[in-house]
């Protein structure tokens, strides 16, 4: 989450979808974390500490949204807290739908590209 913020919606669609294309091992281990962690679900800690979490990376997608707004990158509409943080949730939707589900790389692939389209399409300043 640490690296540097990108300096057009672009080049932060193009971050996003080399996030979201996962190798097909780290696919394969998506239903893994959920036999072995599914139960701690019931634990509010494990919660608490997941959703933690997805709450950081929100944020850091929130503030990269912050930057491309103060630049005129996007929209001044978008509440970049909420948004970062649906983003996040988008994300971690993609993934786990590769994982979970067996999605063929060509059909994930393309789920990417639109999930990336739809987002940036919703960020440019009309």
């Amino acid at each position: 989450m640490g690296e540097p913020h990108c300096d057009s919606l672009d080049a932060f669609g193009q971050k996003l979808q080399k996030t979201m294309d996962i190798p097909a091992a780290h696919a394969s281990s998506i239903r893994v974390f959920f036999e072995v962690f599914g139960p701690s679900f019931a634990s509010d800690d494990f919660v608490k500490s997941v959703a933690g979490f997805f709450e950081r990376l929100g944020a850091f997608y929130g503030e990269q949204i912050k930057l491309l707004q103060s630049s005129g990158s996007a929209s001044a509409k978008i509440d970049p807290a909420i948004a970062g943080r649906a983003l996040a949730a988008m994300m971690d939707g993609v993934i786990l739908h590769r994982g979970l589900f067996d999605l063929p790389v060509k059909r994930h692939r393309a789920m990417i590209k639109q999930s990336i389209a739809l987002l940036i399409d919703g960020l440019r300043d009309d």
